[in-house]
């Protein structure tokens, strides 16, 4: 069995893949209202939120965050994006 050998181009495309991941992350809608669920959740539980209340903003946003997902793949198998000209 051969190995590859591994380049320095090899090493800084992966980097560079790695970063466009991060940045795609950060764009996220989906990632910034799940991180706010989490940061609710924890702010309204340590300060005696009724219970009812906290979990019931975070299936709200649960629920949004599967729409959006519905919304995305939507998007992309049917090629509904911005500029093809469909509205």
């Amino acid at each position: 069995m051969r190995r590859k050998r591994v380049t320095g181009n090899a090493i800084i495309f992966s980097s560079f893949r790695r970063s466009l991941t991060m940045n795609g992350l950060l764009r996220s809608r989906k990632f910034w209202l799940a991180v706010f669920g989490v940061v609710q959740a924890l702010v309204f539980h340590f300060i005696n939120v009724p219970e009812d209340v906290w979990q019931a903003i975070a299936a709200l946003v649960a629920v949004l965050i599967a729409s959006i997902a519905v919304e995305d793949a939507a998007e992309k198998r049917g090629g509904f994006g911005e500029g093809n000209g469909v509205q």
